[in-house]
């Protein structure tokens, strides 16, 4: 029965029943959505009360006070750096504690030599010392028999005055030969004496180049074990080697002054950030920042605004970077370790009395904000917004403090609040980027005079369509008329338009500020 009365209805009937179906299909689903259907949307209360607005930035924890460990400069007879003990990564040391410990097994054994040498040019001098000793005291004796008969002598000599001439010549030959032989005597003793204490001398100078030796070994051997020269946080190096980055570890060979360990005091950590020209005048000295690190989200610390670079640290996608440091107040914190990724958040503006909602309630149609207030069923309301944060966003008009608007899109056809912000944010940040580049005044460490190349964050069809908005000023549009006219190819060269419009915008703001004036 059922068969026989569709076969009896006629296409059209089939059409208008299908389109039937169709509406009433949505009736429904309008019911469960809008209405007081079973599916549940989520929602949140339009409230009123202080927003802070902040800005985050990303740094790097490091140490105000760092200091390196490097292995020592080897020299000849020292032998491999291999280090035999390395403290574990992540101790806490103390001035004088034990760091790297070197192979000292070559070095041991020419400590060895050198107090053997030592030992050995000492019993030399020894044996020496008593020789001469011996030598002297037989000179000595021999001097005293001689001196004897020199003295015997000169009395015959004097005894022989009434005697014969040739007993008193005999007599005076005698004298002149004991006198002789005691001379001899004294200047044997005398040479003696100087061959002594140049032997001595010789000996004293091998002993003392054996203790310089020894000394020398000995501090090579103190230098193989590495102290701290200070408290920190043991964190080791990474090295190349062997195609790869890596950590040092035990039983490796060090070249000469290899670094090896980092050892920064953490009774007192900072947070380094790079912050672009546009933000960098919102940081003043003394300001205090409220701190997070990536690897510990849940804890948070204080910075305070320390040093704010006074030049271009560097660039990034042509924006020059500053160097903002904050030191953070807490002391000797564990979690506070050096390279770790921080995150600084600055607070920008308070304000007191706004109306504001979550960032999730905020959709966009068309490139406008929309909510969907609730009331019988959930209606789209285009809203205005203002300033926000990172949950939040103030509402300028168009809701009331206690509505409900939807926190997900009960229709399906709009877009999450971002696309139109987004583009207008990137396009005033470019804007900005752009008179700066065009016309702003020359850094500290900057050249003054036209700046070469278009920022690459920004495309020459981004610029082109900036700069043609400086054609509205009939000044310019006259002056940019005489330039083709003057040079066909003017438009096609970027470096001249860059320097034409540069010019022009000078011009503007001149004329601009003698207006105000």
């Amino acid at each position: 029965m059922n068969i026989s009365f569709i076969n009896r209805l006629s296409r059209k009937n089939i059409i208008v029943l299908g389109v039937l179906l169709i509406v009433a299909l949505g009736l429904i689903l309008n019911y469960y959505v809008f209405g007081h259907g079973r599916v549940n949307i989520p929602t949140a209360e339009v409230k009123r009360g202080e927003i802070v607005i902040t800005q985050t930035e990303t740094g790097e924890v490091k140490a105000s006070k760092n200091q390196m460990i490097t292995a020592p400069a080897t020299v000849r007879r020292m032998g491999n750096l291999q280090i035999v003990y390395i403290i574990p990564e992540g101790t806490m040391v103390e001035k004088g504690d034990t760091l790297i410990q070197f192979n000292t097994l070559e070095i041991e054994e020419l400590v060895k030599r050198y107090e053997e040498s030592l030992s050995s040019f000492e019993e030399r001098l020894e044996k020496l010392e008593a020789q001469q000793a011996s030598s002297v005291e037989e000179l000595d004796a021999e001097l005293k028999t001689i001196n004897n008969n020199y003295i015997l002598a000169n009395l015959t000599l004097e005894n022989m005055k009434y005697e014969s001439e040739n007993k008193r010549q005999e007599a005076k030959l005698q004298y002149d030969n004991a006198k002789l032989n005691y001379d001899a005597q004294i200047t044997k003793i005398e040479n003696q004496k100087t061959i002594n204490r140049v032997n001595r001398n010789d000996n004293l100078r091998r002993i003392e180049e054996a203790k310089n030796d020894l000394e020398w070994a000995k501090a090579q051997l103190k230098r193989l074990t590495v102290t701290a020269p200070g408290p920190g946080l043991v964190v080791y190096k990474e090295n190349f080697r062997a195609g790869v980055f890596e950590k040092v570890k035990e039983g490796d060979e060090a070249f000469p002054q290899q670094q090896l360990i980092e050892l920064p005091d953490l009774s007192e950590i900072q947070v380094r950030l790079r912050i672009n020209e546009i933000d960098v005048d919102k940081y003043e000295k003394g300001q205090e920042v409220a701190v997070t690190l990536d690897a510990f989200p849940e804890e948070s610390f204080t910075g305070v605004v320390t040093e704010i670079s006074p030049l271009v640290e560097g660039f990034n996608q042509n924006l020059r970077l500053f160097n903002v440091v904050l030191t953070l107040k807490e002391k000797n914190n564990p979690l506070l370790r050096p390279g770790l990724t921080a995150r600084a958040e600055i607070v920008l503006e308070k304000i007191p009395d706004a109306l504001y909602v979550p960032v999730e309630a905020i959709f966009e149609k068309e490139g406008k904000p929309i909510v969907f207030n609730k009331g019988s069923g959930f209606k789209q309301r285009e809203v205005t917004i203002g300033e926000r944060n990172e949950n939040y966003i103030v509402i300028l008009d168009n809701l009331e403090e206690g509505e409900e608007v939807a926190l997900i899109d009960p229709t399906g056809n709009a877009d999450r609040l971002g696309t139109a912000l987004e583009l207008q944010l990137k396009l005033e940040r470019r804007r900005e980027i752009i008179e700066r580049f065009l016309a702003g005044p020359p850094l500290p460490g900057e050249q003054k005079g036209p700046r070469g190349g278009i920022p690459e964050q920004i495309s020459p069809e981004i610029m082109g369509e900036y700069l043609k908005t400086l054609l509205q000023d009939p000044e310019v549009k006259k002056e940019y008329n005489r330039m083709i006219e003057k040079d066909p190819g003017f438009e096609k060269d970027s470096q001249k338009m860059t320097q034409f419009y540069m010019e022009m915008l000078q011009k503007i703001r001149e004329k601009s500020m003698e207006k105000e004036q």
